[in-house]
């Protein structure tokens, strides 16, 4: 991947896939076998994590709900059962079959793919117009000085803006770090920003075009990871936080922005929105659980709309950090 203008990079396209089980359970192998011939024929290529629960200890730290079972990109793949209480033991879906059903898993494979399919066309439909929008460069400015704030940046600082959009978090905090790396799922937004790399002559920004559980994150290395705006379009934001630590060394920032729990009226169109805004301690729970310290919240910056009776709402943005262990 190079640096400064020209064409967005991809990293090798994958999925998170788990397979978790205990030791000796018969319907492991059949499931591995029916879960492999469905990512072939759905041409999904990526290694299938095992899993191994030993105990209860393990199966309530790993939400299991019993051998064998799969999950894609965090979500068991038996969409009714996912908000069970963890449990030790055999397995049985529908019909009382120790396997999970070949519809079930070319179901949750086709979903997921289909998930960020959905967020991604609706950036590359917005990009064109997004710079012009006053609000969104407000939201960029407020979030990039609530980060220099909270955050002592340097300027050797190897940096990521996961989800950078068309960059403006990204140029915004581009003076205070060295180098940075701006990941977004939408290609167009980035083909913008590149514009802008190769219009401004920057030679320390790289654009990698990557989606959550289905391309690979950049290696480990970076001293700051920041988000703004991004993770109420993901619908797994624990597995998204899992997933980023390892990006980080030791030591390393974490500093995310979005909006606190909202009513569902700040979005017009909901295509791609999983999240009405969250509550600060979840996230910094999640963060917790995902390895990192240290994690704190602040309010960032205020959004002011007009609704739609035509009177002016407030919708409070926050920022939390953390740090890698």
């Amino acid at each position: 991947m190079q640096l400064g203008g020209g064409q967005a990079k991809s990293g090798k396209t994958i999925m998170d896939i788990q397979l978790l089980s205990f030791s000796g359970c018969p319907g492991i192998e059949p499931t591995l076998t029916r879960l492999k011939a469905v990512m072939r024929d759905e041409g999904v290529e990526c290694p299938i994590q095992r899993v191994e629960v030993a105990d209860d200890v393990t199966a309530h730290r790993e939400r299991f709900l019993g051998s064998p079972s799969i999950r894609i990109n965090g979500l068991d793949i038996e969409t009714s059962r996912r908000t069970d209480s963890p449990c030790f033991g055999c397995r049985l879906y529908p019909a009382g079959e120790p396997v999970p059903p070949e519809a079930m898993i070319r179901d949750a494979i086709r979903q997921a793919l289909s998930i960020t399919d959905a967020v991604r066309t609706r950036f590359d439909r917005l990009a064109a117009e997004w710079d012009a929008n006053p609000g969104r460069v407000a939201i960029a400015k407020a979030v990039t000085a609530a980060i220099r704030n909270a955050v002592t940046l340097r300027p050797d600082m190897v940096a990521m803006d996961f989800g950078a959009g068309t960059g403006l978090v990204t140029l915004g905090l581009l003076s205070d770090v060295g180098s940075l790396t701006a990941v977004d799922a939408s290609g167009e937004m980035l083909r913008l920003l590149d514009e802008k790399l190769k219009a401004l002559q920057l030679v320390n920004v790289r654009t990698l075009l990557c989606e959550v559980g289905k391309t690979m994150l950049p290696a480990d290395g970076f001293d700051l990871i920041v988000s703004s705006m991004v993770l109420h379009h993901l619908p797994d934001v624990p597995l998204a936080l899992h997933l980023l630590r390892p990006c980080l060394r030791p030591g390393g920032w974490i500093a995310l922005a979005d909006l606190y729990a909202e009513d569902g009226t700040f979005h017009a169109d909901p295509a791609g929105v999983f999240h009405h805004g969250f509550d600060p301690t979840n996230i910094s729970r999640w963060l917790q659980a995902a390895g990192f310290t240290d994690a704190s919240a602040r309010e960032a910056h205020r959004i002011v709309r007009t609704t739609t009776d035509g009177q002016a709402r407030e919708y409070p943005v926050f920022l939390v950090t953390g740090r890698a262990d």
